[in-house]
């Protein structure tokens, strides 16, 4: 909730709670309003900030002698002293193809799954690469079902349809697992829902 003294450029006092509703669920991680401030049509700031922090984006840098053993895929584990004797699993989604020239550093970016809420944005830290099996990729362990004796999950071929793909799991460590074979660089998998076409595809749906 919001309270404005002055709504709509009018130059008479008006008091009483607006109810402001956000198009998209999260949480209100910045704020540029408080109580008894005027709110007006014509100024393009945003009131507020709403995230959704169950999944973060991790950006880090690495040193050019490094890059060469950085890729797609790759998984990184991050610590933060705000949460000692914890670590994170996160999957590089893009590796810079240009240096930094005060740092000759470049920059990388990874998904970082934070389902219990525990990091913060903004938070500082270390990431470390996690020795990757070359030929394998990692995929979300929520994207994994177990079909009798199997594993698999699906993947998106065309906009709201999927196919079952078996997989050999080499490695989970229950946030990311490194899938052998049965998947390729590029697929889309579900992540959310997978339980439920599994179950659909048991019914012959």
């Amino acid at each position: 909730r919001a309270r404005a003294s002055q709504l709509g450029g009018t130059t008479e006092a008006v008091g009483g709670d607006f109810v402001l509703r956000a198009p998209i669920a999260g949480e209100v991680i910045d704020r540029a309003v408080n109580s008894g401030m005027e709110v007006r049509p014509d100024n393009g700031a945003a009131l507020f900030t709403v995230s959704g922090l169950e999944v973060l984006w991790l950006t880090a840098n690495v040193y050019q002698r490094d890059i060469a053993s950085v890729h797609r895929g790759d998984q990184l584990v991050f610590t933060t002293e705000a949460l000692p004797g914890r670590q994170f699993l996160a999957s590089v989604l893009y590796v810079g193809g240009s240096l930094d020239p005060q740092t000759r550093t470049a920059a990388i970016r990874a998904i970082l799954p934070n389902p219990d809420g525990a990091l913060k944005p903004q938070m500082f830290g270390e990431a470390r690469l996690r020795a990757p099996i070359r030929g394998a990729l990692a995929v979300p362990t929520a994207a994994l079902v177990t079909h009798g004796s199997e594993t698999v999950t699906f993947v998106q071929v065309a906009p709201g349809r999927f196919v079952r793909r078996f997989v050999h799991i080499t490695d989970d460590d229950g946030v990311f697992a490194t899938v052998r074979d049965g998947l390729q660089p590029g697929d889309i998998v579900v992540t959310k829902g997978s339980v439920l076409l599994a179950a659909e595809l048991a019914e012959g749906k």
